[in-house]
């Protein structure tokens, strides 16, 4: 293998690691659009309905318990793209220095 397809497979290696966090930046923006919209119809719904603010503040507490879980799975996707990339460029390197 010459350096110039060792560079090309790194570098598609790269392309598709950040298409990934790409996507997971945008599900993740989804995601917090998604909640924000949810609390809104939901507190319109129940303010004709509900006597007071307890089932909406307690569906807007579980809501978030849920997307605080949904956050951190984000989180660890994201650190597992940066160790690939890592891993890809150390593999470049190492393929590099035995040409």
């Amino acid at each position: 293998m010459d350096e110039e397809t060792l560079l090309k497979e790194y570098n598609r290696s790269r392309q598709l690691i950040e298409e990934q966090e790409d996507d997971l930046k945008s599900i993740q923006k989804k995601s917090e659009r998604l909640l924000e919209d949810t609390l809104e119809e939901l507190h319109y719904v129940l303010r004709d309905i509900a006597v007071d603010n307890e089932a909406f503040n307690q569906a807007k507490w579980e809501m978030e318990q849920e997307n605080a879980q949904f956050e951190e799975q984000i989180l660890q996707e994201t650190k597992a793209l940066q160790k690939k990339e890592e891993e890809a460029e150390s593999i470049y390197r190492s393929k590099l220095k035995e040409l």
